[in-house]
């Protein structure tokens, strides 16, 4: 599953290449520059995404594993030897 993060962090990413690109095309260093911390701003923002679905998938897999455990058997009633 894709988070919002993921997403924002790869949008960064093209945006930063773009930027990158243009910069070195007009030979703009400050806009290169630019680019290239937008690229690496993305690439961190895509980081944290990937962590957070990676600990929402464990956190939902240890609840169905709790979810599968059979219940607690019922308790017995002692019978007319007890």
């Amino acid at each position: 599953m894709v988070n919002k993060d993921q997403v924002a962090g790869v949008a960064k990413q093209a945006k930063g290449s773009v930027k990158q690109a243009a910069g070195k095309a007009t030979g703009d260093r400050r806009t290169q520059a630019k680019g290239t911390a937008d690229k690496a701003a993305g690439k961190v923002q895509k980081a944290y995404g990937d962590v957070k679905d990676k600990v929402n998938k464990a956190l939902q897999g240890a609840l169905d594993v709790g979810k599968r455990r059979s219940p607690t058997p019922p308790f017995f009633t002692c019978s007319s030897s007890c």
